[in-house]
């Protein structure tokens, strides 16, 4: 069985584009017209990432006619969920200190 290393899996929540594009599929499924709206990035760098997406198992896509809509995996949402509790408790004084100490750089 291949199977993708952990690391890689959570590499794929560490780039912003990839997670403005999951945060708009948290209410509901969409296409990539609709994800391009609501997120406001280009429509060839949403079809790149969600193949990304989709490669590690974060959505779903369902073909309807001409158009593809993407969804969601429901195993994702605990994980964002649980970020971002943790982020919340833990990080928030932290992170804005690291930023301020990195500002200069």
């Amino acid at each position: 069985m291949n199977r993708m290393p952990c690391w890689l899996f959570f590499d794929v929540f560490a780039s912003s584009a990839r997670m403005r594009i999951l945060m708009s599929l948290w209410k509901k499924p969409q296409t990539v017209k609709e994800i391009c709206r609501v997120t406001g990035i280009e429509q060839s760098n949403v079809s790149h990432q969600l193949r990304l997406l989709q490669r590690c198992k974060a959505v779903q896509a369902k073909r309807k006619g001409k158009s593809t809509i993407y969804r969601l995996e429901g195993s994702i949402r605990p994980i964002i969920q649980a970020a971002e509790r943790h982020t919340k408790k833990h990080c928030r004084k932290k992170c804005d200190d690291f930023k301020e100490r990195t500002a200069g750089n």
